[in-house]
């Protein structure tokens, strides 16, 4: 299994995913900053399954389908254009890969929430044809529900309780 941390920063996710993935996986941190990339680097070495690598969530330095998941936690409120980051990050999935992220504030959740609504609309050119539904829409779906902080993590973390997660998954 291929993960790629988008935006990995100083690589604490990127070493939990890494151990997640065990010794076959591989896990890939892109990142745009120099002091991110050298930190991630310093926290994941000796870790065999970890590549750190200069990029940003708009050119994922990445070949079409290379990628199993990707995640992005707090990303996409430093990302000007959101619509392009996630198609970006759908390039670099094979089908059935599955995009999670977790924003925390409300505008950056609304603006994904939306570009997601629009990528699994059932497709107008589509719809008389006779297929099923799968194939009758657009490249993603949303899997599960919004998942929300409980009443007992916004207790022990106040800002918590704005945090959104979302999953996605990439079809065929």
């Amino acid at each position: 299994e291929t993960i790629v941390d988008i935006g990995c920063g100083n690589g604490l996710l990127t070493q939990e995913l890494a151990r997640a993935v065990g010794p076959d996986g591989r896990v890939i941190g892109v990142d745009p900053s120099d002091a991110m990339r050298a930190s991630a680097v310093a926290r994941c070495g000796g870790m065999d399954v970890v590549e750190i690598i200069e990029g940003t969530a708009h050119e994922l330095p990445l070949p079409d389908g290379a990628a199993d998941g990707a995640v992005s936690i707090q990303v996409m409120e430093y990302v000007a254009d959101i619509s392009g980051a996630l198609r970006e990050a759908f390039r670099v999935l094979r089908p059935g890969g599955r995009l999670v992220m977790i924003s925390f504030h409300s505008l950056e959740d609304r603006r994904v929430k939306r570009w997601m609504a629009r990528q699994t609309q059932v497709d107008p050119a589509l719809a008389r044809l006779p297929l099923s539904e799968a194939q009758r829409r657009m490249p993603c779906r949303m899997v599960g529900k919004l998942i929300r902080p409980s009443a007992a993590e916004v207790a022990r973390n106040p800002r918590s309780r704005s945090a959104r997660l979302r999953i996605v998954e990439k079809m065929g």
